[in-house]
């Protein structure tokens, strides 16, 4: 999504797969730098919730990247990417077989 008009409603949409009572969030920050008006934090964020429609918390674990943009003063998020958080696995157990 792109512009706050689908983003908005992405978030709207999360937000709502989620138990709001009791939730726990814990932030990594393994790097983070800037270069002029350009920022990035690379994060892992590890959150316990209660996911509707089940009956205990959960934990997710994500890979998180944040870059940011200096506009007139303010820091903005300009993009937001997460990955679930992954075991280590073999090189092998990675590809394909065909």
């Amino acid at each position: 999504e792109r512009g706050w008009d689908q983003v908005g409603p992405r978030y709207d949409w999360a937000a709502t797969r989620f138990r709001p009572s009791g939730a726990k969030l814990q932030v990594e920050v393994l790097s983070s730098g800037t270069s002029g008006d350009l920022a990035y934090v690379v994060s892992i964020e590890r959150a316990e919730a209660l996911v509707v429609g089940k009956d205990k918390p959960r934990l997710h674990e994500l890979r998180v990247t944040h870059l940011f943009r200096k506009e007139g003063g303010d820091w903005k998020l300009i993009h937001r990417h997460a990955d679930p958080l992954m075991a280590k696995t073999a090189p092998d157990a990675v590809f394909s077989t065909r």
